[in-house]
């Protein structure tokens, strides 16, 4: 594979530069308009105002290969903010998909995910009809990526293993949480019990899950606090049947789902804008 020599200076400087000035473009904005163009791009001026130094820690990964071929964009690294495992981003990161390859792989599982929404119900089955409906999911992804011929096939595959794990954490936990804040508002808001009597009771019950459980100790606590700011505010004359799919959505504002290489790519993407790539 081509390269870039090292020794030459003028293209490590051009390169540098370009990434500089995404970094300014990103944080100036509309306040570039009316700068002198020769100070932007000059290369002694951007190494004392350390842009170099600073984008590149910023948004570039320190180590990447001088690739003549290469995009700007694949050379664009997130940074850790908590958001990922260290382990899942340096993985993401080690992909370097191009801008298109990207940009098609959030439409192949934005498209999966509307096409197949019966996955919700489909845990429910026994396992012999679950493998059946694994085979026919995994069809119609192989089938969606048939249109979209920038995606890394490696994506394809393991963006379809992390489609089920992220359908089944939201039937599980997600439906979990929502049955048990929407317990404790039946208790507190109907029947006007106070609201450690209700956790007691709830954390007695046989359809109270584990996880949901042990958030459960201590007034206050985490279930406590998530209450009184997600549910407390729902009326105790609202119709059970009108109010469950309130708790589902206040649910979706706090228990966390794990990153996954979509949501990697779609912030990505939108830097990628914000910088101009």
């Amino acid at each position: 594979m081509e390269i870039w020599d090292e020794k030459i200076e003028k293209q490590l400087t051009e390169l540098m530069t370009q990434i500089a000035l995404y970094r300014i473009r990103a944080y100036k904005g509309d306040g570039l308009q009316g700068l002198d163009e020769n100070q932007l791009t000059d290369p002694i001026t951007l190494e004392a105002e350390g842009y170099y130094k600073w984008c590149e820690r910023e948004y570039f990964d320190e180590g990447w290969p001088y690739y003549v071929g290469s995009e700007d964009y694949q050379r664009l690294m997130l940074r850790n903010d908590g958001e990922y495992g260290d382990e899942d981003l340096e993985s993401f990161c080690k992909l370097r998909c191009t801008l298109e390859g990207d940009k098609q792989y959030v439409q192949f599982w934005e498209k999966l995910s509307s096409e197949t929404r019966w996955i919700e119900k489909a845990f429910r089955c026994s396992r012999p009809v679950w493998e059946k409906l694994e085979c026919l999911l995994y069809y119609q992804a192989v089938k969606i990526a048939a249109d979209l011929p920038k995606i890394y096939s490696t994506l394809i595959f393991s963006g379809f293993r992390e489609y089920i794990c992220r359908a089944q954490h939201d039937a599980i936990f997600y439906q979990a949480y929502a049955w048990l804040y929407f317990e404790i508002w039946k208790r507190v808001a109907k029947k006007e019990m106070n609201l450690k009597e209700a956790l007691r009771q709830v954390s007695l019950s046989e359809m109270c899950l584990l996880d949901a459980l042990l958030m459960i100790p201590g007034i206050p606590g985490p279930v406590t606090y998530n209450y009184e700011r997600y549910v407390a505010h729902f009326s105790g004359d609202l119709e059970e049947s009108d109010v469950r799919p309130l708790f589902m959505d206040a649910v979706k504002t706090f228990v966390r789902r794990p990153k996954i290489y979509y949501n990697f790519a779609k912030k990505k993407l939108d830097i990628a804008e914000k910088l101009c790539l």
